[in-house]
């Protein structure tokens, strides 16, 4: 099924604030109809990074804007403390300039400024080792979670031997969860 950019605006309540709502928007990138559950699902896990002590997600409030284009490659979602996931789309060849791109785009963002980068591989049709050193590159640093990788794709990592730098997941749950994880660790040995 092709994908829709569909931004979703979810309310949430933080126990303490006097029943204010909180409001975060999702960049959604999913396929149609699908668009409230792909960004109530990184909600959920944003919550928790965002308000550990608890919040509650308002999914009956939610609202969708428009679909405005159709992404045909993988892409990347930047949870940050900010009350905004973004998504940016890649090509499906990863090659020489799109992985210097890539590179470029992840060497901008600053780690102090984000919780961490999870990134849909399903729609990545090749890679080559620009776009590899690109990843690899920023995996620690970024906190960088890959999921649903192809099968050629998953192969040439196993050879190249990525998977020990790279966090690879099977589908978007597992890597939101290990984020979150990783990121309660962290704070735990630095609190």
């Amino acid at each position: 099924m092709p994908l829709t950019s569909v931004p979703v605006v979810v309310p949430y309540e933080v126990p303490g604030h006097s029943q204010t709502v909180f409001t975060v928007q999702v960049d959604a990138l999913a396929s149609e109809g699908q668009a409230l559950t792909e960004a109530q699902a990184l909600v959920a896990a944003w919550l928790q990074l965002r308000h550990p002590e608890g919040a509650r997600m308002l999914p009956l409030r939610a609202r969708l804007g428009s679909a405005s284009s159709q992404p045909e490659g993988p892409f990347l979602y930047v949870l940050s403390p900010l009350n905004h996931i973004h998504s940016l789309l890649l090509p499906t060849r990863i090659d020489n300039a799109p992985g210097e791109r890539l590179g470029d785009t992840l060497a901008g963002l600053a780690p102090g400024d984000i919780h961490g980068v999870v990134m849909d591989c399903t729609h990545l049709a090749y890679i080559n080792t620009t776009g590899m050193a690109s990843l690899a590159g920023h995996a620690k640093r970024l906190r960088l979670y890959l999921h649903s990788l192809p099968a050629s794709v998953q192969t040439v990592f196993d050879i190249v031997g990525l998977n020990g730098l790279l966090h690879v997941h099977a589908d978007r749950s597992a890597a939101l969860r290990a984020l979150v994880a990783d990121c309660r660790a962290v704070a735990a040995r630095s609190g």
